[in-house]
C-alpha cells in the first residue's frame, strides 16, 4: 500500500488528487435511482484516499533503514532517516489534519441525507454524534485520528529519544510535539465549520498525549516527556482562556478538566476512544460492489 519512489512526495500528490475530486463529489457518483444517503458509500474510499500513505510517511518519524545483513557482505545494516526528512515527514502529516484537508465542501454535505428504511448504516460508513444525519465532524475524526496515532505512538516516541541521544541533530520526542501543539491548539481558530475541525483536531492531540502518559507499556522516559508536554499545555491554557474565543474557551475548560482526570489517577484514567474509520475492505474484495457501476466523476 506504499505508493510512490517517495513517500512523502506521493502523499502530496494523494492529497491534491483527494481535494479535486471532493471538491467536485456529486450524486453522479451513485447510481440512477439510489438513494441520496448512498453519497457516504462511494464517499468513504475518496475521502479516507490517503489512509495507507499516513503509515508509509510516518515510518520516517523516528525511522531508521535497515537491511537483514550478515557479516562482510557489504551492507550497512542500520542507519537513522536523515533529521531533514523526518521533518518533512512531519509537515506531511501536518498536511493531513489541517481544516482545509478535513473539510468537505458545503454542498455536498447537504446532499447527503439520513438514511430510508432498508439502507442500515454498516462498518463501512462513517461513525458519528449527530444521530440519522451524516456528521462531517466525526469523519473529520477518524481520518485526524489515524494520523496522530502513528506520529504519538509509544514505540516511535521511544525511538525518537533514543536517536536525539545518539546523535543531537535527530528531531527528538519534545520538539516534535512542541510542533504539532504549536500547529494545533496554539493556532489561531478558524471560523464556522473549519473552526469546529480545528477543535476536533485539538482534542485528539490532547487524548492522544495523554493515552501516551497513561501506557504503562510505554518506557517511563516516553511517558515522562509526554507527561511534561501535557502540563505546559496545561499552563498555556490555564495563562491563555481570558482572551480566548467562547468557543476556544469552551475547549480549554473541557482539555484542563480531562487533565486533572488523568492526573488523579493515570493508571485508570481513559480518555474518550476516537472514532475509528471504517474498515474498507481490500481492493477486489466483497464490499466494493457499489464501485462496479458508478459512473466516472
Amino acid at each position: 500500500w506504499e505508493d510512490g519512489v517517495n513517500t512523502i512526495d506521493q502523499m502530496t500528490n494523494i492529497m491534491t488528487v483527494r481535494r479535486k475530486v471532493l471538491d467536485n463529489f456529486s450524486e453522479k457518483a451513485i447510481r440512477e435511482g439510489e438513494p441520496m444517503a448512498t453519497i457516504e458509500e462511494v464517499l468513504v474510499p475518496i475521502y479516507l484516499l490517503h489512509r495507507y500513505q499516513i503509515e508509509a510517511v510516518a515510518k520516517s518519524v523516528g525511522g531508521l533503514y535497515f537491511t537483514h545483513a550478515v557479516k562482510n557482505d557489504g551492507q550497512i545494516p542500520t542507519k537513522m532517516v536523515a533529521p531533514a526528512e523526518q521533518w518533512r515527514a512531519f509537515e506531511s502529516l501536518m498536511s493531513t489534519i489541517t481544516p482545509d484537508a478535513l473539510a468537505l465542501p458545503e454542498n455536498l454535505i447537504q446532499k447527503i441525507a439520513p438514511r430510508p428504511s432498508g439502507y442500515q448504516s454498516t462498518v463501512e460508513n462513517f461513525s458519528g454524534h449527530t444521530g440519522p444525519t451524516f456528521d462531517p465532524i466525526a469523519a473529520a475524526e477518524s481520518a485526524a485520528s489515524t494520523t496522530l496515532s502513528y506520529l504519538l505512538d509509544s514505540e516511535r516516541a521511544a525511538r525518537l529519544i533514543e536517536f536525539s541521544g545518539r546523535d543531537a541533530a535527530q528531531p527528538g520526542f519534545m520538539p516534535v510535539v512542541d510542533k504539532l501543539i504549536d500547529r494545533t491548539w496554539k493556532a489561531p481558530l478558524a471560523a464556522g465549520y473549519k473552526g469546529q475541525l480545528q477543535t476536533m483536531v485539538n482534542n485528539q492531540v490532547l487524548k492522544y498525549l495523554l493515552q501516551l502518559a497513561a501506557n504503562t507499556r510505554a518506557s517511563e522516559i516516553v511517558r515522562g516527556q509526554a507527561l511534561l508536554k501535557i502540563e505546559d499545555l496545561k499552563s498555556w491554557m490555564t495563562t491563555s482562556q481570558a482572551s480566548a474565543v467562547p468557543a476556544q474557551r469552551a475547549s480549554m475548560l473541557f482539555a484542563l478538566t480531562q487533565i486533572e482526570a488523568f492526573k488523579l489517577d493515570p493508571n485508570k484514567f481513559q480518555p474518550p476512544a476516537a472514532l475509528d474509520m471504517p474498515p474498507g475492505a481490500p481492493i477486489g474484495m466483497p464490499g466494493m460492489d457499489f464501485l462496479n457501476d458508478a459512473p466516472a466523476y
